[in-house]
């Protein structure tokens, strides 16, 4: 059902093959989901842009009662905003109108907050990173008034890593890194923290590796953390 399988098909019988697929995606089956995907694909790359973003906030937003089957239809959204990423790039996708009022990444940020799918967060982050710009404001607001500092407002650590890499020229975000660091965060979040620290800019890395060497002097940091920092400082201190 991709332009790419079926280009005869498509030649031939074009408007009724696209029509059922515009039927697949407003239906929303859940027997159907892995198809509507490919839907979703084709009609972004013949034009039917409208179309797949009423999908796709429907499918990002999934209401269905089963969890199983929510999470499912959520995960492969997702996974149809990457695949059209890497083939129409991710200017159009960027310039979604979900009638909820949030943007795509606003949709991908709040996932990846209140999830409890470990996928749907990991799937979600990374198509964070490859949405680009877009991604930096809902990410800043997420770590507004110390939020990863103080504890009092739970983050998911990879926002914090999807942050450094597409941010980490900005001050604010570098004072995150070392501030987590530095106040000895969650443990997931000071792993996130050193791995953003190797996306900080070249005047920052002496201070970086500073900050990592006093981390792991501390023996009182977990393991997960002490194998990350010495990553990344091996990284930080190659020449």
């Amino acid at each position: 059902m991709t332009l790419g399988v079926f280009p005869e098909k498509l030649k031939a019988e074009g408007a009724l093959v696209l029509e059922k697929m515009e039927r697949i995606l407003k239906e929303r089956s859940p027997l159907q989901i892995p198809m509507a995907v490919n839907c979703a694909v084709t009609l972004w790359g013949v034009g039917e842009k409208e179309k797949v973003e009423v999908w796709l906030e429907a499918a990002l937003f999934s209401d269905r009662e089963d969890a199983f089957t929510r999470d499912f239809e959520v995960y492969q959204a997702i996974s149809a905003i990457r695949q059209i990423e890497s083939r129409y790039g991710a200017d159009g996708l960027n310039a979604c109108s979900f009638e909820n009022g949030l943007s795509l990444a606003e949709s991908l940020v709040g996932i990846v907050q209140s999830s409890s799918d470990l996928d749907v967060r990991l799937n979600a982050s990374e198509t964070l990173g490859l949405l680009g710009n877009s991604s930096i404001e809902p990410l800043r607001k997420i770590f507004e008034n110390g939020a990863g500092l103080n504890g009092e407002k739970k983050v998911e650590p990879r926002l914090l890593e999807v942050l450094a890499q597409l941010d980490a020229e900005h001050k604010a975000t570098q004072e995150l890194l070392f501030g987590i660091l530095k106040n000895r965060g969650e443990d997931a979040l000071q792993v996130s923290a050193v791995r953003g620290m190797l996306f900080l800019p070249i005047e920052r890395r002496e201070e970086a590796v500073s900050a990592l060497v006093e981390l792991l002097n501390d023996a009182e940091i977990s393991g997960a953390i002490v194998t990350e920092a010495r990553l990344a400082l091996k990284k930080l201190q190659k020449p």
